[in-house]
């Protein structure tokens, strides 16, 4: 069996029937959902019958972990939504690709072909330069930002910055972010590089913050400082922690350990007081990107 069989047998059509199952809690209509897979509704309809854990429970079999499963989906679904049948099946085989190139499903092809040596690295040199969820991720994300015409109200002074923590992420190389920084030029949102591991310092140092308490935390957004914008999140609901001001930029990590040590509940946003030499923003938090952002937007959101 060459890889693209199986992935074809194991792996697309669990991930297919993952995304059905994310769409239909969106609120999308199987008629819809089959449009955008390119299946028929009567095998929407079945997947739906099987159940999200029916889905995790195979494509973790194969070997895809837990945590990278519920960003696909969120990734895919997104994808879907936002920008078509086209875009989706784009995204789709880079994911597919990635998961090859990682040789994610070497144990599991060995288990049901022994022939294949055990120093096997085809896939990782057939698919030599392909992206994986966690980017796709955070393109997602700013896409999600660029659809929205006042999102430019958001941007901070020092620019924004999207951040995605990878599974098991310790340090800024394991972090994905952009290279330079999202600014705003007149009323629109530019990216300034690309987002990539270790795209980010600064930001990613603070989601990894975060992440020693609530590792439930993946993702992060930069937004501007306004007064306006934190009475809106509290009005809504959202759980707010306050840090600073600082001192010193030292003292920066510090006094944000001490407000997440503080903190009782997983919060929703982070608003850092600046101090000298720093610049007041908010830290808006998610399990995804694509979720991050969609809080941060309730910024600028009609009431």
């Amino acid at each position: 069996m060459i890889p693209h069989e199986l992935v074809s047998k194991y792996v697309i059509p669990y991930l297919r029937g993952l995304v059905a199952s994310q769409l239909i809690e969106e609120g999308i209509s199987q008629v819809a959902i089959s449009k955008l897979l390119g299946i028929t509704q009567p095998m929407v309809r079945k997947y739906l019958s099987s159940g999200r854990e029916y889905f995790v429970t195979k494509l973790k079999e194969v070997g895809i972990p837990e945590d990278e499963i519920e960003a696909i989906a969120k990734v895919l679904a997104n994808t879907a939504l936002r920008s078509g049948k086209y875009d989706l099946y784009r995204v789709f085989s880079q994911i597919i690709n990635s998961i090859l190139s990682r040789l994610l499903l070497c144990d599991f092809h060995r288990s049901i072909d022994p022939s294949i040596p055990k120093d096997c690295n085809l896939c990782s040199i057939l698919f030599p330069h392909v992206t994986d969820p966690y980017i796709e991720d955070v393109k997602a994300a700013f896409k999600l930002l660029q659809s929205i015409s006042r999102a430019y109200a958001l941007v901070p002074e020092v620019g924004m910055n999207i951040v995605r923590a990878s599974p098991n992420a310790s340090k800024p190389e394991d972090v994905v972010g952009f290279t330079g920084r999202i600014i705003k030029v007149s009323s629109k949102l530019v990216a300034v590089g690309e987002p990539t591991y270790g795209g980010s310092k600064h930001t990613a140092t603070v989601l990894l913050t975060i992440r020693e308490k609530w590792s439930s935390i993946n993702a992060v957004v930069v937004i501007r400082y306004d007064e306006g914008f934190i009475r809106r999140f509290e009005g809504l609901g959202l759980r707010l922690v306050f840090s600073g001001p600082h001192k010193s930029s030292e003292e920066f990590f510090k006094d944000l350990r001490r407000s997440i040590e503080g903190a009782s509940k997983v919060p929703d946003v982070v608003v850092d007081l600046g101090g000298v030499g720093l610049e007041p923003v908010i830290y808006v938090l998610g399990e995804s990107a694509v979720e991050a952002v969609r809080k941060a937007l309730l910024a600028i959101s009609a009431s």
